[in-house]
């Protein structure tokens, strides 16, 4: 019964000590991610606190041929394709964890580029750190991403990490496990929950009822502290956030953040993005040591026949 609850929002069902969620929100190893925001800490630093691990921030992969992306006519839609695409093709040139990291920065120019023109990710990758070299991708080259990053990084057990780490637990390598967490945060209810806060903010009448995922969070009955802190770094707070029956959490959060800062469309998700891949590949390390994720199903079919 436990484990089953566990997967609602109930018990722990795995020990970890990357992160731990408290109502002043998430911490890694122990030091607040919203101490981290604040501070503007580099997301590199971020990065090594995470894997418990030196990293050096001069380190840039290889990268694999460019095809120029599709017009944008669908805002984000494209963009999880241009995230996967991007790790299988890069994944031979893959011999540390920021290399990871970079080829998502890399896709996510190539996502946010005119769909012809020379390949916009070398730029990018020339940048002197992750948050500089992101923000020169969403086009937004004077955006202060660092604590935007600091509070999207890791978030313990969710979906996105829950299926990085039952990748991990097979033995799969940190590419692979990266591409089932993405493929995991494809979903509207995850990491692209930003875009029905966005569609609802656009329409010429925000709807009564919220919009999934962008409001309300289980862990923060009270209110979800990374999104106080984003608002917080706002110009400008949508006036229907005041007017919602539930506080934002962080995908409402990433959407004002990027509207008061002028970044295009689809930038909330791609933050998202690049910054949990740090929490992905740590919870991966961490569980390529233990045994392997096999939750048990409780049975309420047909009763069983000889």
């Amino acid at each position: 019964a436990a484990a089953g609850a566990a997967l609602r929002w109930g018990p722990p069902v795995l020990s970890t000590h990357i992160s731990a969620i408290d109502p002043d929100g998430p911490y890694y190893r122990g030091t607040s991610a919203l101490s981290l925001a604040e501070a503007g800490t580099p997301f590199e630093q971020v990065c090594a606190l995470l894997w418990s691990a030196e990293v050096d921030p001069t380190r840039r992969p290889a990268l694999p041929p460019f095809q120029p992306p599709p017009a944008r006519s669908e805002a984000v839609v494209d963009l999880p394709g241009h995230l996967l695409a991007m790790l299988i093709a890069g994944r031979d040139h893959v011999t540390d964890p920021l290399d990871i990291v970079w080829l998502l920065v890399a896709a996510v120019a190539r996502w946010a580029s005119p769909s012809s023109g020379e390949d916009p990710a070398p730029s990018c990758l020339e940048a002197p750190s992750i948050a500089r070299g992101l923000a020169r991708a969403l086009r937004a080259p004077e955006a202060p991403l660092e604590g935007p990053l600091a509070l999207c990084a890791d978030h313990e057990l969710n979906a996105s990490t829950f299926a990085a780490r039952v990748a991990a637990g097979t033995g799969a390598d940190p590419v692979h496990c990266v591409v089932a967490a993405l493929a995991t945060w494809a979903g509207p209810r995850h990491g692209l929950a930003s875009e029905s806060v966005e569609d609802w903010l656009d329409a010429p009448q925000p709807p009564p009822s919220l919009p999934s995922g962008g409001f309300g969070h289980p862990l923060y009955p009270l209110g979800d502290p990374r999104a106080e802190a984003l608002l917080s770094l706002c110009d400008t707070v949508p006036a229907a956030y005041d007017r919602a029956v539930a506080p934002p959490n962080l995908d409402a959060g990433l959407v004002a953040w990027r509207r008061s800062h002028g970044l295009p469309r689809g930038s909330a998700a791609a933050l998202f993005a690049v910054a949990r891949s740090a929490g992905w590949l740590a919870h991966a390390a961490e569980q390529r040591g233990q045994r392997m994720v096999r939750p048990r199903a409780r049975y309420v079919g047909p009763p069983l026949e000889g």
